[in-house]
């Protein structure tokens, strides 16, 4: 895990400063070590966190023909992937390696091969063009400007900005979407001219202008039949097993985040059956009894298991004292709260090991969320398309023109209808596409890279979504359960988990704290530029007047977009606000 940052002139000198400035910004990615390599009009800057060849692994690599490499992630397919290159001097043990021979006899389609997790950026001198790549799920970030004689891309915007090319301005079309779903769908960030590559997105690009641009998406087929449910479970166990096995695949030690719940107790039995030494394990949870607490759920798994496990009290202090720290990693904002619980414990593994294995992506494959169910009824009965509902609906507090806020939306509503896929396969498609890729990994690369902690998630596998996104219906939901497979597989082979328990989720008492100092929030919410900017002054204050549960959503949002637009366009580190 890394971070990657680079530029191509079209014209000009390459300046050395403005890549070490993008470096500087990105050390928290890589606080193992960093280089920057200078190519005639491309420059490419790495900051290492070492996971694979630790002494030998480092970048950026350059081969015999000139190739220049850097990448952010894991290749997990990498040693067979070397099995077809026994001529190549290959000069390292690392994972990344590899990329070099394959773009040689792939070209752009080199990705194809690929299983794991990555945003890559390869310079070819013999034609000239640069090369940038993410992975089909989007778990590695990668985001790009465009600007008049330079094409600049980095981990994440704050590379982009530190090199002097693009501005801190705020694109006011993202943030009503932010506004009104916590997280930026598509291309588009919260600043004004920096992108991001989509999901399995490649860009080409040649004397510093973007020229090619194209995806290789995941294959969607319309759902499969299996001949029974024994089938079923036995192909479940196949592919999981398969692909925590290469999840596995390291030369550090790695542990798990263990919620309670039904993908992180799947991978806790798949882990355990696979380790040479006691697995680590971390939970987090809550002093204050007025939120659902799985702490003594997960700890009685982690030792059914054996594991060596860890608790981790999240308490109100805890809020306060990390929610700059949150503010300052989102430079693509998600307005989470569970990004804090998520920081505290990315801090206290991070005192332990360099990598976590986690469970997101299981319910957005294996159909979990009440959403879906919800979305399948009809409305007489309740049905309801998912976010279809914003935030600030029914308020007058914002001056932002919230009419058309479901645009992209309603977009991929009809292009994922064209294709020949179930009713509830054209909703997961839908979810991947923007809240998996944008939202949860979004969050969670943040949180962890703000230590230096790799995340990585096995259910997100290009083997594990083949057999997961075809399944029937059936074996997903019926009328009140969802993850109908998972839950029966682990019932049947880990049944102290309880899978068939009714899921209560994760709840951060965040309204509970902010009221109690409703004070100061509704002080810092008045005194703020980029809250005066989008909201009317009337109506702010009539809603920090009544401030209570009923309307802390929008609280929470304008205070955490607040806090952002205070660090990350005026540049004010201090925020107006005492969080001690």
């Amino acid at each position: 895990m890394c971070g990657i940052a680079g530029l191509m002139l079209s014209s000009g000198a390459l300046k050395k400063k403005q890549l070490s400035n993008m470096a500087v910004s990105l050390n928290h990615r890589g606080p193992d070590e960093s280089d920057i390599l200078i190519q005639g009009a491309v420059g490419m800057a790495h900051t290492r966190l070492s996971i694979m060849d630790v002494e030998g692994g480092h970048q950026p690599f350059q081969d015999e023909s000139k190739q220049i490499l850097i990448a952010n992630g894991e290749i997990y397919n990498s040693p067979e992937l070397r099995k077809q290159f026994p001529d190549y001097p290959f000069k390292t043990g690392s994972d990344c390696e590899v990329l070099l021979p394959l773009y040689q006899k792939y070209g752009l389609n080199f990705t194809k091969h690929l299983r794991g997790m990555y945003a890559i950026a390869l310079f070819d001198p013999k034609t000239e063009r640069l090369v940038i790549s993410r992975d089909s799920f989007g778990i590695k970030p990668l985001y790009y400007h465009q600007a008049a004689s330079s094409f600049v891309f980095g981990s994440e915007p704050r590379a982009i900005i530190a090199s002097g090319e693009a501005k801190p301005s705020v694109n006011k079309n993202a943030l009503v979407e932010l506004l009104q779903t916590q997280f930026i769908c598509g291309q588009k960030t919260l600043f004004d001219g920096i992108y991001r590559v989509l999901p399995g997105e490649t860009l080409v690009v040649e004397k510093g202008r973007l020229v090619q641009q194209f995806v290789t998406p995941l294959e969607m087929r319309h759902s499969e039949e299996i001949p029974s449910s024994a089938d079923a479970l036995s192909l479940f166990g196949d592919v999981m097993k398969e692909s925590v096995i290469f999840h596995q695949r390291s030369d550090v030690e790695y542990g798990l985040f263990l919620s309670g719940g039904v993908d992180s107790a799947i991978l806790l039995k798949l882990m355990e059956a696979n380790m040479s030494s006691r697995l680590k394990t971390y939970t987090v949870g809550f002093q204050e009894g007025t939120v659902h607490d799985e702490r003594s759920h997960a700890a009685m798994l982690a030792k059914e298991m054996g594991a060596d496990h860890q608790e981790i009290i999240f308490t109100e202090k805890d809020f306060w004292r990390l929610l700059p720290k949150a503010v300052e990693v989102a430079d693509d904002p998600v307005i989470d709260y569970a990004m804090l619980p998520t920081l505290k414990m990315a801090e206290e593994a991070s005192k332990d090991l360099k990598v976590v294995l986690c469970g997101e992506g299981g319910d957005e494959l294996f159909a979990g969320y009440g959403r879906y169910r919800r979305a399948l009824r009809p409305k007489w009965l309740g049905g309801r398309k998912i976010r279809s509902k914003g935030v600030f609906d029914k308020s007058d507090v914002l001056t932002l023109p919230l009419r058309d806020w479901r645009k992209h939306i309603n977009e991929q509503e009809k292009s994922i209808a064209k294709h020949n896929i179930d009713s509830l396969q054209r909703i997961q498609w839908l979810d991947m596409q923007d809240w998996l890729a944008h939202g949860l990994l979004t969050k969670l690369d943040r949180c962890l890279m703000a230590f230096g902690l790799e995340g990585r998630t096995p259910f997100l596998d290009k083997n594990v979504f083949d057999f997961a996104f075809h399944l029937p219906k059936s074996f997903k939901i019926s009328k009140k359960i969802g993850k109908i497979l998972p839950k029966t597989w682990l019932d049947k082979n880990f049944p102290q988990s309880q899978p068939f328990t009714k899921k209560r989720g994760f709840t951060v008492p965040v309204a509970d704290w902010i009221l109690a100092r409703k004070g100061e929030v509704a002080h810092f919410l008045r005194s703020q530029k980029g809250i005066a900017e989008i909201t009317n002054e009337k109506n702010l204050s009539l809603l920090l007047e009544s401030m209570d549960k009923k309307n802390m959503s929008m609280i929470w949002f304008l205070l955490f977009y607040g806090l952002w637009h205070e660090r990350h366009v005026i540049g004010n580190q201090d925020t107006l606000f005492d969080f001690k």
